[in-house]
């Protein structure tokens, strides 16, 4: 099964906004909110959400989409965290190396 949509865009707006209030603060006491990130879909979401970060967090901001990507999923700390299209993937792969 292939993924049809990039991997940053399968994670949810308030995932991403909680990601980015506890990794890459906005400077100006603002908060990340959903919004934010749901602005940007349709587009190229990972491009334009790392712009966006690095533009208004400044010395916190990720250092490239690796980085992005790290601070999203360290956040992770449920199965329900997860969204579905990799849960299925990941049981794919265990069934095959069994």
């Amino acid at each position: 099964m292939l993924l049809d949509a990039a991997l940053e865009e399968l994670f949810d707006d308030d995932r991403w906004a909680q990601a980015a209030n506890t990794h890459w603060p906005r400077p100006t006491g603002e908060t990340w909110s959903a919004e934010n990130f749901a602005a940007h879909r349709g587009g190229k979401f990972s491009s334009d959400i790392l712009f966006m970060i690095k533009e208004q967090a400044k010395e916190t901001s990720p250092n490239g989409k690796a980085d992005l990507l790290y601070g999203l999923v360290s956040q992770l700390n449920n199965k329900e965290a997860v969204p579905p299209q990799l849960r299925k993937i990941f049981s794919e792969i265990q069934d095959l190396a069994a």
